[in-house]
């Protein structure tokens, strides 16, 4: 059987990151059995990043490597499209994953607004008397990330 370890459940979405989600409905349109291993610290992670999937002793890290694994396997995503149709899904799909996904991520990390709600969503494990303290030192990173890129510096996000 396929282990999909993934964040927790949030937000009314099956996990907390879009890559998980991603991930489930890959598995899904497999029509391949899974199960999830909820992950809250993915660092011990290939990538130090979730999704990833165990099989027996294996582990594939990121949506994209799944999506290949379970093509390797037989399952086919792209039944009836033509060779543009696929080209223009790909793109389409970089598009999300490369640039709108990082919008997601300023929305989360750097709004000072919304950083309260994703601070006690994601990390509502640690006691609060450190919790943000604990919390900033991951968030730093992230929003100096962001304005590295270039997301964190423009006007509309």
């Amino acid at each position: 059987m396929i282990t999909l370890l993934t964040f927790a459940p949030s937000f009314g979405q099956p996990a907390a990151s879009p890559f998980c989600v991603k991930a489930m409905m890959l598995l899904n349109m497999a029509g391949v059995a899974w199960t999830t291993e909820i992950y809250s610290d993915p660092r011990e992670m290939p990538y130090g990043k979730l999704p990833a999937i165990r099989i027996e002793d294996q582990i594939i890290a990121d949506s994209e490597n799944i999506r290949a694994w379970l093509e390797a396997q037989g399952a086919a995503f792209d039944v009836g499209l033509t060779q543009a149709q696929k080209a223009l899904s790909h793109a389409l799909i970089r598009m999300a994953e490369e640039h709108l996904y990082f919008h997601v991520v300023y929305d989360r990390w750097a709004d000072d607004a919304v950083w309260p709600v994703i601070r006690d969503t994601y990390f509502g494990m640690i006691p609060r008397p450190i919790r943000g303290f604990v919390t900033n030192k991951i968030r730093k990173p992230q929003v100096a990330s962001l304005h590295k890129m270039g997301i964190g510096r423009s006007q509309i996000c």
